[in-house]
């Protein structure tokens, strides 16, 4: 099961009704629950310790913050209820706040849009859900003390999602999110969502919950690998309300110098997700994990396309066949990388590409955009042109865009009510 939460326009008129509530000791957190339910206080709340405990006090994410008299409590405040989950078992967070205006910057002009916000948890969730959910609620609830105005959900879902093997470095990832990420990789791997793809294309995708496996190889790459990278990435994009520069593109941009120089790497950790080369992070991801490959006959020459539009930060995995005397020459179009998938240290990724004969030559054609690319820019696809030989040239054929984050945030509203319903009714 997968868990969520409201997307910063979303609000109620008021906070859910309780019975009763217990105080936790180690941290502040009050837990309010229904007639019969004290009980499942316990268990909410040593979590939620738990992720307070490794989340803030060791890997540095933001302490949630008081609501000042808002609706609930100074502690943090979570809800036992069936409020707005359907009795079906789920999750959510929400900012606290007037119906009109619901998050509140409560230190306008810091360079940060931090806002109070509160966890709601079914009852009805398996109590084997339940501590997972709660770690992974408590990050989202982090993510509004830094900015809960950030667009993309595929940085709020990732970092949730990271956010319970940080806490829990035992827990194992749930692989069904990551087969949906890896199943569309011609989207664009931060800057679109689940929401996208299926407005777009009818796909219905836990993609970006599936887009952790970028965070966790950021970590790797750039953090401590036990998380140091979460707090380090929201607090170099956060923003004051109404802007979003610096975006998340360029938070990538101050650790890697350009996101670009990483993408061949980023794109080769995905080809190895389900197999015995995965990273340790990845460790007890199976065959469902595999990138999705389109399989071509070595014996294609000229102009050959996958069909298939890719997005920027999007890529398509490509599987060559072995032909016995011809040595194969690539050639990509403008705006795109081949990155070669037959070795992975590192070399080589460039606009052409030769493979010996009697191999069979694995590569993925990458969508990166030039400098002047911003995240906040409506994405388009295009249908990438390769040649196949020894002949130069090369073309693209221009698709159907997406709407850019703003606009997708005016829709948040029915937005995160959809997606609340999607997780506590998982497929």
């Amino acid at each position: 099961m997968l868990a969520a939460l409201f997307w910063a326009t979303t609000s109620w008129a008021a906070r859910p009704e309780a019975a009763g509530f217990a105080d936790r000791t180690d941290h502040p957190i009050r837990c309010h629950y229904l007639e019969g339910q004290a009980a499942l206080c316990e268990v909410v709340g040593a979590a939620l310790d738990e992720a307070w405990a490794a989340q803030v006090d060791r890997i540095g994410f933001a302490s949630p913050l008081p609501d000042d008299g808002l609706g609930g409590s100074d502690a943090l405040d979570v809800y036992l209820t069936h409020d707005s989950t359907g009795g079906a078992g789920g999750a959510y967070v929400i900012c606290d706040g007037e119906e009109i205006d619901p998050c509140v910057d409560v230190a306008a002009g810091d360079g940060k849009a931090s806002t109070p916000s509160y966890i709601v948890i079914d009852p009805d969730t398996p109590e084997a859900d339940l501590r997972g959910f709660a770690h992974h609620e408590f990050n989202h609830v982090t993510q509004y003390a830094t900015d809960f105005e950030e667009p993309f959900l595929d940085v709020w879902e990732g970092t949730a999602v990271a956010a319970e093997s940080w806490t829990d470095p035992a827990k194992v990832l749930d692989p069904a999110p990551i087969a949906d990420y890896q199943a569309t990789p011609w989207a664009s791997a931060v800057l679109q969502d689940g929401y996208w793809l299926d407005e777009a294309f009818g796909i219905w995708s836990y993609y970006e919950y599936g887009a952790t496996v970028w965070m966790r190889w950021m970590d790797d790459r750039y953090g401590d690998g036990a998380g140091s990278i979460g707090p380090q990435l929201w607090a170099a994009f956060a923003n004051d309300p109404g802007e979003n520069e610096p975006d998340v593109l360029d938070a990538w941009d101050s650790f890697a110098g350009d996101w670009r120089d990483d993408m061949p790497d980023f794109v080769r950790m995905r080809a190895q997700l389900g197999t015995a080369a995965q990273p340790d992070w990845a460790a007890g991801l199976g065959e469902s994990a595999e990138i999705a490959w389109i399989d071509l006959d070595g014996n294609a020459s000229g102009a050959w396309s996958p069909k298939r539009e890719v997005f920027p930060l999007g890529a398509v995995f490509v599987r060559l066949s072995p032909t016995p005397d011809t040595t194969r020459t690539l050639s990509a179009p403008e705006g795109f990388l081949l990155v070669d998938l037959n070795r992975f240290d590192g070399e080589p990724a460039a606009a052409r590409l030769t493979f010996e004969a009697g191999i069979l030559s694995r590569f993925a054609i990458v969508r990166v955009p030039g400098a002047e690319f911003d995240a906040d820019d409506v994405l388009v696809g295009e249908v990438p042109v390769v040649q196949l030989g020894e002949t130069g040239g090369c073309g693209c054929q221009s698709g159907a865009g997406s709407r850019g984050p703003w606009v997708l945030a005016a829709l948040g509203a029915l937005s995160g009510v959809r997606r609340r319903l999607l997780r506590a009714n998982p497929r």
